[in-house]
């Protein structure tokens, strides 16, 4: 996870293998928008080593962006085996459509 540090000069000085950045940065900051993007990408040579598969396999990636009112505020891609995933969205449109 990259902080922008003219947003929080504060993440410069934390020990994140003591505190994770999210749980951090939610107790911390109060954010209110961000965006998320997922897609599909083929490993390079360095991800296929720290992820333990082949060059090429295909991995599963989210990308997260926080912004504050002042701007952008974190940035993070995490990238996962596709193989081992699964993505599921739930939808309930109740409150739109209530039964009668």
């Amino acid at each position: 996870r990259l902080f922008n540090l003219d947003t929080i000069p504060d993440a410069e000085h934390i020990d994140f293998d003591k505190t994770p950045p999210s749980e951090w940065l939610v107790l911390r900051v109060p954010w209110r928008t961000g965006d998320n993007s997922i897609f599909a990408e083929e490993a390079s040579e360095s991800h296929a080593e720290a992820l333990q598969v082949r060059p090429g396999a295909a991995l599963l990636c989210i990308e997260r962006q926080v912004y504050v009112s002042t701007g952008y505020l974190s940035y993070s891609i995490t990238r996962y085996p596709a193989s081992q995933q699964r993505l599921r969205a739930h939808y309930d449109t109740s409150a739109i459509h209530p039964t009668t």
